[in-house]
């Protein structure tokens, strides 16, 4: 999953707020995490298993971070 987002990223298919929900889950302790969704991708979706790394990536993911509503003109400015 880490390697099919990292090439989505180089094709620029990716925009950072995907790119820091992706390394946010990550870091919390998901498997693996890429973006998903058609044409700039809408959204993210992360491999975790047990309860506990369940809780921690849900709280990462809903702490301090922007989900949801980004204006399509957000990714061409962007260069997408």
């Amino acid at each position: 999953m880490d390697e099919a987002h990292a090439v989505l990223t180089e094709l620029s298919l990716s925009l950072p707020v995907l790119d820091d929900l992706a390394e946010a889950a990550r870091a919390a302790g998901a498997l693996g995490a890429k973006l998903t969704g058609g044409g700039l991708g809408g959204c993210v979706i992360a491999l975790v298993t047990g309860e506990s790394a369940t809780r921690r990536v849900r709280a990462a993911l809903g702490t301090g971070r922007r989900t949801g509503d980004m204006e399509l003109s957000d990714a061409h400015q962007r260069g997408g």
